[in-house]
């Protein structure tokens, strides 16, 4: 028996091989864990302004407050007894009168309060209030009418200014007097109105 030859040669690479089938699909992993809550962003810019809200309904009304009079004054126009109509022309009505002092200057006559004497009239009767400055010009005044069948009557309308030095009186409308009554007199309110 001969001896055992050499190893031959190495044989040359074969070609690639065909692809093989794609494999399955493996199995979903296990959910991860929750990452940490990040920084706080900065603030963000403020956002337009918005429209000015409708006006509100108006509220109600404040009621109407109290005059508080303050000085009062009298005038005797006729004598209790005395008829009214014969008072004249032998008297004027406006005799009676009043000088508004330096403590009452711009002050106001806000009401009045008037009554005929021992015998009252029966008709509706008008009077006038004067105010004359210290010229003896009346330059304002104020006519009221006193109601028949009324010996008190009271007029909370008046609105008349007076000024330091001026004087106030009555007269009557038309005067002389015609009605039958016999005295009469008024007392006027002052107050001090309130300046703005």
């Amino acid at each position: 028996k001969g001896d055992r030859g050499f190893q031959g040669f190495q044989g040359l690479v074969g070609d690639q091989g065909d692809a093989g089938a794609q494999g399955y699909q493996g199995f979903q992993g296990l959910t991860g864990v929750q990452g940490f809550q990040g920084d706080e962003g900065p603030d963000g810019p403020s956002g337009v302004r918005g429209y000015q809200g409708f006006q509100g309904i108006t509220g109600p009304s404040g009621t109407d407050g109290t005059t508080n009079y303050i000085e009062f004054v009298a005038l005797l126009v006729v004598p209790a007894t005395k008829d009214i109509a014969s008072w004249r022309p032998a008297n004027n009505y406006r005799d009676a009168f009043v000088v508004i002092p330096s403590e009452y200057n711009q002050w106001a006559i806000g009401k009045i309060d008037a009554s005929y004497g021992d015998t009252i009239s029966f008709e509706n009767h008008d009077w006038k209030l004067e105010r004359r400055d210290t010229n003896n010009t009346v330059v304002s005044n104020y006519q009221y009418t006193h109601p028949g069948q009324s010996r008190h009557y009271t007029d909370t309308v008046v609105d008349l200014l007076v000024t330091t030095g001026d004087t106030i009186n009555i007269t009557a409308v038309p005067d002389p007097y015609a009605a039958f009554a016999s005295g009469y007199t008024v007392t006027l309110y002052l107050y001090q109105p309130v300046l703005l």
